[in-house]
């Protein structure tokens, strides 16, 4: 090994923390660069997704748009790219000198979580941070186990300009588990998520549910919470219960029904789909919420996946199998009992829920989980925040 390879080798096993340091200090603000950073890098969805699809518009082509990919998910998220037909886009890799050199160069920043402890926003720097979800799992120093490590996530969120609320119910949790009041100085967007605009387009839903082989069926998904830590202990655990869901499932369905699973990617991944009739995993050549639009039956737990759907008027089945253990472990903002929805405890029961035809009302539901949902919110937030228009309902704090 030649020195210099041994010295990029020492660098990246310790920090980038001189370069970023010269950098911040050196590099001035491109005022038409936009980065854009979904799950760490880790894949291209949701929020994210859908605001670079709408900075793909003409009304966006002065601007030049950045997106951080980690370096084992490239090639997943440049497929995603492609079927999403998104033109003009820069890809860099998450950790390395050009992404510390272009944190600090683009003029805007727009993340569903955090970056790195190191970032420091520079004056005359934008930060959108979209968040990712309306949250029934308690988060921040709600949540004992993450009161060490929220200290980052609060950073970023106290550094940007702008955070997107969609519902009143998800500010208030916000706002106490990441100690934003008195603190925060930037904008509330309240405005819907610009992944649940999709909900308001049944006809597209239509589509991709011929397209994908099942206009006759029932289309019903089971997209479960991951549970515990990340280790291959816990991971063989949940695998093992959720095979026995599914197969379970599989055998009882009835046959106008066929059932897409989405599962934590720890656990995708190792789920073994062939020896099912009735069930397979969702296609991966679609986005998330553009399969679940084509959906009839939401089957989850923990998921805020469900405060989403609720847009729908659809079926929506809680199966909290294990609720007073994961409440014990984790803890939950409130009882799934509270809302409009099915509950099911057993395997027996989801079928049963399955069967019912009766649907609740979810009105009452929608005006405090789903409180700005609307069909226009990715290009409310994008003319708000990059073309200077007052489009969003805000509070400026």
């Amino acid at each position: 090994m030649t020195l210099i390879k041994k010295i990029i080798k020492r660098l990246k096993n310790t920090s980038w923390f001189p370069f970023y340091n010269t950098f911040y200090e050196k590099v001035k603000l491109d005022g038409k660069m936009i980065l854009l950073e979904s799950r760490s890098g880790l894949a291209l969805e949701g929020n994210i997704l859908c605001i670079i699809k709408e900075l793909d518009k003409p009304l966006y082509e002065k601007f030049h748009k950045v997106l951080v990919v980690h370096k084992g998910k490239k090639n997943e998220i440049m497929r995603c790219v492609k079927n999403s037909g998104i033109g003009r886009i820069t890809y860099v890799k998450k950790g390395t000198i050009k992404y510390y050199y272009l944190l600090s160069k683009a003029k805007y920043l727009v993340n569903d979580t955090s970056f790195p402890g190191r970032f420091l926003k520079k004056e005359g720097q934008v930060y959108l941070n979209t968040w990712h979800g309306t949250p029934l799992k308690k988060m921040g120093r709600d949540n004992r186990a993450e009161r060490y490590s929220m200290g980052n996530v609060m950073r970023n969120l106290l550094m940007s300009d702008y955070i997107v609320f969609p519902n009143i119910y998800i500010e208030e949790k916000m706002k106490k588990a990441y100690m934003l009041d008195n603190l925060y100085q930037g904008t509330v967007l309240r405005e819907g998520y610009p992944r649940n605009s999709i909900f308001f387009d049944k006809e597209a839903g239509g589509k991709v549910k011929e397209a994908l082989g099942y206009r006759e069926k029932k289309l019903v998904f089971y997209m479960p919470t991951f549970r515990g830590n990340v280790d291959a202990v816990c991971q063989k655990e949940q695998n093992k219960t959720i095979q026995k869901h599914l197969e379970y499932f599989d055998k009882n369905l009835t046959n106008n029904c066929f059932m897409l699973v989405k599962l934590h990617p720890f656990m995708q991944k190792e789920m073994d789909f062939s020896g099912f009739q009735s069930i397979k995993p969702f296609p991966e050549n679609y986005a998330t919420y553009e399969v679940l639009n084509a959906g009839d039956i939401l089957i989850t737990d923990y998921s805020s996946v469900f405060y989403d759907f609720a847009i729908t008027g659809k079926k929506i089945i809680l199966f909290p199998y294990d609720e007073e253990a994961y409440e014990k472990e984790r803890g939950i903002y409130e009882r799934p009992e509270k809302y409009p929805f099915e509950i099911a405890k057993s395997c027996e029961e989801v079928i049963e829920c399955i069967d019912r035809k009766e649907i609740c009302s979810y009105d009452e539901f929608r005006k405090t989980y789903c409180t700005y949902e609307n069909k226009n919110a990715a290009a409310h937030i994008c003319e708000h925040v990059f073309l200077g228009k007052n489009r969003c309902n805000s509070l400026h704090r």
